[in-house]
């Protein structure tokens, strides 16, 4: 049976996509990767000399990437409606950031982690709580 799961990428309050993941979504494995992948990038408002790989231009930007990089062909990953119902595992990546200065995501994402249909989160965190709560093994 799958462990399925939900992502919710959120900039400042609007909920802007929701994913679902089919299988493997259990905090040691995917929000792990998801936590990984968040921890390497950085993200502002306009692009600039800084800007690299690991850059994206605003949460949309870092949305579109998230989408690249972890769908992997047919299957797995797929887009669906913001009233899609909860899963095995939720994730909510909240993104909150005011100036244009360019900022890592480990100073101004947020996630909370929610199991099944209970609202009250297992986690709730920046990104190097998360990684940190995922190797304590919960």
């Amino acid at each position: 049976m799958s462990t399925r799961g939900t992502i919710v990428f959120v900039d400042n309050g609007v909920e802007l996509v929701r994913l679902y993941n089919h299988c493997d979504s259990y905090p040691s494995g995917l929000g792990k990767d998801i936590a990984e992948w968040l921890s390497s990038k950085r993200i502002g408002n306009g692009i600039g000399r800084g800007a690299n790989a690991n850059f994206a231009n605003g949460t949309g930007c870092l949305v579109a990437q998230f989408i690249r990089d972890f769908k992997q062909g047919a299957g797995g990953l797929y887009v669906v409606p913001m009233d899609f119902g909860c899963e095995n595992y939720n994730y909510r990546i909240e993104i909150d950031y005011d100036d244009l200065a360019t900022r890592s995501c480990n100073e101004v994402v947020k996630i909370k982690v929610t199991k099944e249909d209970n609202e009250e989160p297992i986690f709730k965190g920046n990104v190097n709580e998360f990684i940190d709560w995922i190797e304590e093994g919960k």
